[in-house]
C-alpha cells in the first residue's frame, strides 16, 4: 500500500496506482479524499511504454517475440510508474 497524501496512511493499493492517471483519481481507503498522479510524470512513464510497444509490434515479425517484448516493456514500465511517479492529493 502507498502512503495517500492527505493523510499520510496506507491507501492506495498497488494495483490501484497502476491503474492511476491523471484523470482518473483514486480514493483514499482510510481518509476517502482523493489522489492523483501529476500529467507530466505519468508521461514520462506511458510515451517510452508505447513507443516501445508499437516500434515492436511493427519491426518484430515473430507474433511469439512480440507477445515476450511486449510483457517485458510492459513490466519494466510498471515497476518504473510504481517507483517514479508521485501520488499527489486532488483538491475539489
Amino acid at each position: 500500500m502507498y502512503k495517500c497524501p492527505h493523510c499520510g496512511k496506507p491507501g492506495i493499493s498497488v494495483w490501484r496506482k497502476l491503474c492511476l492517471g491523471p484523470l482518473i483519481p483514486a480514493i483514499c481507503k482510510q481518509c476517502g479524499n482523493e489522489v492523483w498522479v501529476p500529467y507530466s510524470s505519468a508521461m514520462f512513464v506511458m510515451i517510452p511504454v508505447i513507443i516501445a510497444t508499437v516500434l515492436t509490434v511493427i519491426y518484430i515479425d515473430s507474433i511469439m517475440l512480440k507477445i515476450a517484448i511486449c510483457v517485458v516493456v510492459a513490466i519494466i514500465g510498471s515497476v518504473i510508474y510504481l517507483k517514479y511517479v508521485p501520488l499527489v492529493p486532488k483538491y475539489k
